[in-house]
């Protein structure tokens, strides 16, 4: 299942591809190999990669500062995917009447 954001003055998104260019944001954020993505993979690292991938091609409807975006966010569900051959995440899945608890 592809991976979904809906904000809170928004529709339910769908999250594009990720490309080198958002793994690399991810782990100079974070100061982690993108192998950690698959050994210890956290929600905030999927639900950042997703707020890059968003940001590239939403054409500034998606806050630049990342904790912005958060606190916009109402629901995320499903898995993050690749462009590129990379694995960036496992799953998560989420719904307005429960947190949000990765998988």
């Amino acid at each position: 299942m592809p991976f979904k954001v809906k904000l809170v003055d928004g529709p339910l998104l769908e999250v594009p591809d990720v490309l080198p260019v958002d793994i690399v944001k991810f782990e100079r954020r974070f100061n982690v190999s993108a192998d950690a993505f698959n050994t210890d993979p956290r929600f905030e690292w999927s639900l950042f990669v997703a707020h890059c991938a968003l940001q590239r091609t939403m054409n500034g409807q998606i806050p630049q500062d990342f904790d912005a975006f958060l606190e916009r966010l109402e629901t995320a569900e499903g898995e993050l995917e690749s462009g590129k051959g990379e694995e960036p995440a496992g799953s998560v899945a989420s719904s307005p009447a429960s947190p949000v608890q990765p998988e």
